[in-house]
Parts: structure tokens; sequence; C-alpha cells
């Protein structure tokens, strides 16, 4: 058996360029793998909110401004039966519960009578209130049963009433 160095240097070059093209590719699917897990953390991953998926940009401090929407609430309490779309049960009024502010001009008001739950979406112009969306509690959320609800998955900053001072406060 005769050993020719030749050969033998042929063979390993052949060898070594086959690997060397199969790492190449292989270094590039790692980066291509990467760069996509990166357009999708930049691209996706804030945008997901679960039941939000129109979710607004910015933090919840700079879509509202306290005075509008105790304003808005005022002006709610004081005329929730001529804006819900339904009456109450026998005989009862209407009373507002909370409310969800998407922006300082459109807003969902929660209110009951002591029987029934209820839920409106409303817009403020500058000038008058409007119901865009009228509300009845489903399954697991409340439904939309007219209009069209213009501010889903946006983000909403919540306001109750304090039962001990009787004070609408920010809930988040």
């Amino acid at each position: 058996m005769e050993y020719s160095y030749r050969t033998n240097t042929c063979a390993n070059w052949h060898y070594y360029m086959k690997n060397a093209g199969t790492k190449f590719v292989l270094l590039i699917l790692a980066a291509m793998l990467l760069l996509a897990l990166a357009y999708f953390v930049l691209n996706f991953a804030g945008q997901q909110t679960g039941n939000q998926p129109n979710k607004q940009a910015g933090t919840n401090e700079q879509i509202l401004d306290e005075t509008s929407a105790l304003i808005h609430i005022d002006y709610v309490v004081q005329n929730i039966g001529s804006l819900s779309p339904v009456s109450p049960v026998l005989g009862g009024s209407w009373y507002a519960l909370r409310f969800w502010f998407a922006d300082e001009n459109n807003f969902y008001a929660e209110y009951e009578d002591g029987h029934i739950l209820r839920q409106i979406l409303l817009n403020y112009d500058g000038e008058n209130y409007r119901v865009v969306g009228y509300f009845e509690p489903g399954e697991d959320m409340y439904e939309l049963k007219s209009g069209q609800d213009t501010i889903f998955g946006r983000d909403l900053v919540r306001y109750e009433k304090n039962q001990e001072t009787q004070a609408w406060e920010r809930q988040n």
C-alpha cells in the first residue's frame, strides 16, 4: 500500500471544505433565526395584551386628564337615566358604578338599577355626549347589543366611587 501525501491532502481538503460549507449554512440559518426572533420581539411582543388587540401606545397617565374624567363622570351620574337606551326594571332608577376611559372623550359607563347591570360607550364631541355602543352582560364579559365598540382593546383608566368618601377615584 502506497501512501500518497498529495492524495491524502486533497482528500482532507475536500472533507474540510464540505464541513466548512455545512458550518456556513448553519451559521446563516442561526443568524436568520435570531433576526426573526428580534423582529417578533420588537413588533409583536409589546402589542400583546390579552383581550386588547389594538392597544394604544403610551401609559395610562398620558391618555387622561383627571379633571376631564371627573367632569364626564359628574355629567353621566346626573344624566344616566336619559343616556341609557333602556329603562330600568321594577320602577327603579339607574345609578353609575364604574367608568373606563380610553381618552378624554371616549369612555365606558357601567350602571345598574339594583336588578340589572348595563354598560354604554360614550363619546363627547366637545358639546354633546353621544351613546356609541350599548352592552349587556354576557357569559364572560359584556356583549355589544347595539351600536359599535370603537375603543375595544385600548388602554383604559378605571374610576370607581369610594364608598367611604363618596368621591370618584382612579383605580389604575
